[in-house]
């Protein structure tokens, strides 16, 4: 195999794994019934505010995000979306 051949395969490989990425993060947003989607998406709920901390909107980026809480860092672990 020459070089100019293996570089591209490595090319080929790294689209691939993005595409991949951008797949998995479609699908996550789209499958995370949040508070946010339910109110502002689907209109069910009336209060998108965060379970955890009542602060913020409960959206899938404020979830998957360290907050702190108390002064302590911590990443939320929504059991009840």
């Amino acid at each position: 195999m020459t070089t100019l051949t293996m570089i591209m395969m490595m090319m080929m490989m790294i689209i691939i794994i993005i595409i991949i990425i951008i797949i998995i993060i479609t699908v996550q947003d789209e499958a995370l019934q949040t508070k946010y989607h339910a109110t502002k998406i689907l209109q069910t709920e009336t209060d998108s505010k965060c379970r955890l901390c009542k602060q913020s909107d409960e959206a899938v980026e404020h979830i998957l995000s360290a907050r702190t809480k108390n002064g302590n860092r911590t990443i939320h672990k929504e059991t009840t979306l």
